[in-house]
């Protein structure tokens, strides 16, 4: 083999090598972000990636309670989100602090269906709007609102649905078209009451005959049959964590998620 086909075939096997440990890297890193647990039947992952650590915490990490594992986010005042919209100032907030993982597949519009989980409330959530639970519609090209958020605001439970969606819904961002959210719970729940209490969280989310919720916390109803929109473009999906408006007031928040179930109800 002549010097002219050797060195040819260093530069190809040098650079299949580094596409290989390019594509090693990046598989590791996605299934660094993924989080499972073999009593959940939905997959999660960090779509948008995870904040800067703080003291080398990691914002959202699996953790083993008594030799059950869960899903475990701490927050920090401060902790911006990698959204592309976490760094902007928006809704009366100068950025937002985001840990937050969703479903890797959508809910199919025309089923209902439960989402179940557990949830540990270990500290904080006494901010506004210190979302945890959502079911949201982004999807692409369809800029839609999530349907549902769960948060609390100064420490009690604020359920929204989203409502006076019209048929341009989507196509622009914070737009009129997009509907607003409307409160529906209609008993009070305190996060004083849940600190440090494993809390069972139900989610009926029905839409077959347009959009209907419930709502079920330890088994009390919260919110009963209320009507809730979404844009036609949209792909329903679940999300979970911590999500905030960014803030001098903001401490720390942290929870527990566990036995997260999403099941089409016959």
């Amino acid at each position: 083999m002549s010097d002219t086909h050797d060195t040819s075939y260093i530069k190809i096997k040098r650079t299949l090598t580094i596409s290989a440990l390019i594509f090693i890297l990046s598989s590791q890193s996605t299934l660094a972000q993924s989080f499972r647990d073999k009593d959940w039947n939905v997959n999660l992952w960090a779509n948008c990636g995870m904040p800067k650590r703080v003291n080398g915490t990691k914002p959202a990490r699996m953790v083993k309670i008594e030799g059950d594992k869960k899903l475990m986010f701490s927050l920090e005042k401060g902790q911006v989100g990698p959204c592309s919209t976490d760094n902007m100032e928006r809704h009366s907030a100068p950025y937002w602090e985001r840990a937050e993982v969703r479903q890797r597949d959508h809910l199919k519009l025309g089923k209902a269906y439960n989402i179940s989980f557990e949830a540990t409330f270990m500290e904080g959530f006494k901010g506004r709007q210190e979302t945890f639970f959502q079911i949201h519609g982004w999807n692409g090209d369809c800029h839609a609102y999530p349907p549902v958020m769960m948060h609390f605001s100064g420490g009690t439970l604020n359920i929204w649905a989203l409502r006076g969606v019209d048929q341009e819904a989507g196509k622009e961002w914070m737009s009129s078209s997009q509907g607003s959210h409307r409160s529906v719970q209609k008993r009070i729940v305190k996060i004083n009451q849940l600190i440090g209490r494993t809390t069972l969280f139900e989610i009926q989310f029905d839409t077959r005959k347009g959009g209907n919720l419930s709502v079920y916390v330890n088994g009390e109803p919260v919110v009963e049959n209320t009507s809730v929109e979404y844009a036609s473009c949209a792909k329903p999906h679940m999300k979970m964590g911590i999500y905030r408006p960014g803030g001098s007031n903001n401490k720390k928040s942290a929870v527990m998620f566990d036995d997260v179930n999403v099941r089409v109800i016959e």
